[in-house]
């Protein structure tokens, strides 16, 4: 665990009104039974085909969609899995 430190936090319903306020950060790999019904959020072992910033096209993004509607489907088990939208951070594009 990390120490508490103080961040501006959003007050619910309130956006334009921020305030310092202690938060503590956790590293979820120490807490047991993490879970999207628990926490929000959840861990899954997993390997993807890499992207690296110089092999960034449109067929890599493709096959990475793929991959990521694929594991979404299985671990989720949902019915169906659309990625509708991709963003590449300017920083890690190529020059």
């Amino acid at each position: 665990m990390h120490a508490p430190k103080r961040e501006k936090v959003h007050i619910a319903g309130k956006w334009d009104k921020m305030e310092d306020r202690p938060i503590t950060i956790h590293d979820m790999r120490s807490l047991k039974d993490v879970t999207l019904g628990k926490y929000g959020f959840q861990s899954f072992p997993c390997e993807f085909s890499a992207l690296s910033v110089n092999d960034i096209t449109e067929k890599r993004v493709e096959q990475y969609q793929v991959e990521t509607e694929k594991f979404l489907k299985e671990v989720l088990k949902a019915e169906k899995v659309i990625c509708y939208d991709y963003r590449v951070c300017p920083r890690l594009q190529a020059p």
